[in-house]
């Protein structure tokens, strides 16, 4: 720490990152770091195991725009109080906030804006706030067109008890990675009323969660990586609004449902190294807004589509199936359309 306190940088820096420092606690100058090097836009901090504190967030830099924390197994808590109306004010320019390996980590009392969060192995940032939450409790003046991307890895703490994302002004874009329980509630299913784009990746689950269908305004999903995955549920079938699904490395998925023709907004379908799915539906041919098929590494189903009785149900998409010369799993092209 002796040696920090004399290695203050200039007042002009503009990207901050320190690593593998041993000590509990930081110098005076570093928990004031936005009245010394009110330039920063960037932060960053990892590999820090013994550190218990950290600057408080009306003592960060007021132009930082990217804020990673990683590797503080002992920080418990990030002061996040400012006064009635200073939040307005405070770090309009903050765009990205990365949170990893931070178990302890709690936010406390507010959460700052950001316009995209990510949060990996660090169970207590999901869990900062109260049980206890109504729709009033969400942010009270979002403004018009601010909307919020997540990013959710590898956490043990239940998708009901993210109270988090109370907490983000309209989730648009969600990627959840490796959680073991994605059982919602009602309160969490309002939360992500406003989502866009949903990415599910490496999870052990069977099936989908039913909440999956009920996100009404949902326009991309993509499914990665699910080896346990089977089927989608039919509660997807009321995903009136999606434009693109994309099924990928999911080794145990058997087959498209016969209600993928209600989805008539789709336009494009991708299915990638999913070797169990041998056909598509018949009902494919009432997907007339389906501009985009692209099918790679599922050699039955390419075979499926090269069959001559199969082309008239294919027609009236513009078919890419893109070669992947790195991609041992490529059957050749098929279905181009004449």
């Amino acid at each position: 720490m002796e040696l920090l306190m004399e290695l203050m940088p200039p007042t002009s820096l503009q990207k901050f990152r320190i690593s593998r420092y041993i000590s509990a606690s930081f110098p005076d100058w570093l928990m004031s770091i936005g009245n010394y090097l009110p330039n920063v836009v960037l932060m960053e901090m990892f590999d820090l195991p013994n550190c218990n504190s950290f600057p408080p967030l009306a003592q960060l830099p007021p132009n930082l725009r990217v804020l990673t924390l990683g590797g503080m197994e002992s920080l418990e808590e990030w002061n996040t109080t400012h006064s009635i109306g200073e939040d307005e004010l405070m770090f309009r320019e903050l765009e990205e906030v990365n949170i990893y390996d931070c178990p302890k980590l709690r936010i406390k009392p507010h959460l700052p804006r950001a316009a995209s969060w990510s949060i990996k192995g660090s169970d207590n940032v999901l869990i900062s706030w109260a049980e206890s939450v109504s729709h009033n409790d969400a942010p009270s003046s979002t403004p018009v067109g601010v909307s919020t991307n997540l990013t959710v890895e590898n956490e043990e703490v239940p998708l009901h008890q993210w109270r988090l994302l109370h907490h983000l002004p309209a989730i648009s874009d969600l990627h959840i990675e490796r959680c073991c329980d994605l059982t919602s509630s009602q309160e969490i299913s309002w939360a992500l009323g406003p989502l866009q784009s949903l990415r599910l990746e490496s999870l052990v689950q069977s099936e989908l969660p039913g909440w999956v269908g009920e996100l009404s305004s949902l326009q991309q999903l993509v499914i990665t990586h699910c080896r346990n995955l089977e089927e989608l549920p039919d509660i997807m079938s009321q995903l009136k609004q999606l434009q693109t699904l994309a099924v990928v490395m999911c080794d145990s998925f058997r087959q498209l449902p016969l209600w993928l023709g209600e989805l008539t907004s789709i336009e494009k379908l991708r299915i990638r190294l999913c070797p169990a799915i041998t056909t598509l539906p018949n009902s494919i041919q009432q997907l007339t807004n389906l501009q985009e098929l692209e099918i790679l590494g599922c050699r039955k189903l390419e075979q499926w589509c090269e069959a001559e009785e199969n082309k008239p149900k294919l027609a009236h998409i513009e078919q890419t199936f893109p070669p992947a010369a790195d991609d041992p799993h490529y059957g050749g092209p098929c279905c181009e359309r004449k």
